[in-house]
């Protein structure tokens, strides 16, 4: 007998996993410092970015958490959130991630279950460049 709840949570968690390998910048991403940096993803679902300066931070204790602006994307919604100068003002690395919730209908009571993208992999990673000394 199929267990349509662990059916459907693996649909959001492939889901979840599409957004993450979409989202831009790519992972590794250099970038010199007080660079304007916008990460971006498509959803369905209204997305949450999380920026933190390890990866075992995110979710948790992240520098910042903040709902994504959206804006009409080519597949789905497009959520856009433009990093803080403050952020990338250090050389370093900053890692991120994307997250949603969503109601898991065929579980019983339909909760309402936190999906990452960072669950399916390792978080995105930033690079921010030490500035380059004049001669």
């Amino acid at each position: 007998m199929p267990n349509r709840c662990a059916e459907e949570r693996l649909l959001y968690e492939v889901a979840a996993f599409a957004i993450g390998k979409d989202s831009t910048p790519p992972s590794s991403k250099v970038v010199r410092p007080v660079t304007a940096v916008r990460l971006a993803a498509e959803s369905q679902w209204p997305l949450t970015f999380h920026v933190a300066g390890r990866p075992n931070l995110l979710g948790r204790r992240d520098l910042l958490r903040r709902r994504g602006d959206s804006r009409k994307g080519q597949h789905a919604t497009r959520y856009l959130l433009r990093l803080p100068r403050r952020l990338t003002a250090k050389p370093g690395r900053l890692y991120w991630d994307v997250s949603f919730t969503a109601k898991v209908v065929a579980c019983r009571r339909h909760r309402q279950t936190f999906f990452s993208t960072a669950l399916h992999g390792k978080p995105h990673l930033l690079i921010i460049a030490a500035r380059q000394r004049k001669r």
